[in-house]
């Protein structure tokens, strides 16, 4: 006996439904594996551990300011009230320069991968060349620089380039802003580096009635170019994730 049209129809829909059922479980199931592989990695690294030793390998590339060689790049130009040009650290505001998109390698010393779960989780989530392990970045929000400055220059109203001019005309905690600074983070080849995996927490969106705001949590790379004390970075972050906001 023929079915009918509206048979042959519930039939395609019910086989539709059930293949994306079928494809979201499948979706929600690796995504949970996900987390609780970032989150083990995270929560086994020792409070005392100071980052697993690496170096780093790549293109060889010109930072933007100093053209110095490197493998990774991000930049920055810093401005200054008065009472502020002396301290490096503490810019009153300043502008994220030119950064890196292209992938560099992280260079491990095998054994120490399977310290704290760091090879589950470069296995997972990091593209890895069999050879010499040797692990590909891309980088994005989930790496993040604690190193010093490679380069940095000043200028000041008077030497400035044309399209800084109006920053020198800003207020900032009832000064003007009387210097500026051209700063080269880089990652460079031969030198060592050390390498932490973390885990963030944050809230995103606006509160709905009762005050409650969506979370999450990211896991992401922390690479210092000195060693963590109790995990905690002796360097202070590079500008390009230092004030994120996750939406």
């Amino acid at each position: 006996m023929a079915l009918k049209i509206w048979q042959i129809v519930l039939i395609v829909v019910t086989f539709f439904l059930l293949a994306y059922f079928l494809y979201w479980l499948k979706n929600k199931s690796a995504e949970k594996e996900t987390k609780n592989i970032m989150a083990s990695t995270a929560d086994n690294v020792p409070k005392n551990h100071e980052g697993l030793e690496i170096e780093v390998d790549g293109v060889d590339l010109k930072s933007p300011y100093g053209k110095l060689n490197c493998v990774h790049f991000e930049s920055a130009v810093f401005f200054y009230t008065k009472q502020n040009e002396k301290n490096f650290s503490k810019p009153n505001t300043w502008d994220i320069g030119k950064n890196n998109k292209e992938p560099f390698w992280i260079l491990v010393n095998e054994k120490d991968m399977d310290n704290y779960g760091y090879r589950k989780f470069f296995e997972t989530f990091v593209n890895k060349d069999m050879e010499k392990g040797r692990y590909k970045i891309y980088p994005s929000d989930k790496l993040r620089l604690f190193i010093s400055p490679t380069f940095q220059k000043d200028f000041t109203k008077k030497t400035t380039p044309a399209k800084y001019r109006n920053r020198f005309e800003e207020i900032t905690l009832g000064e003007t802003i009387t210097l500026g600074k051209f700063v080269d983070y880089c990652l460079q080849k031969g030198k060592k580096y050390y390498m932490l995996i973390s885990e963030e927490s944050y809230q995103y969106g606006p509160p709905d009635k009762n005050g409650y705001r969506p979370s999450g949590s990211i896991t992401f790379f922390k690479i210092s170019d000195k060693k963590f004390k109790n995990t905690k970075p002796q360097v202070d972050e590079t500008p390009t994730y230092r004030e994120w906001i996750y939406g």
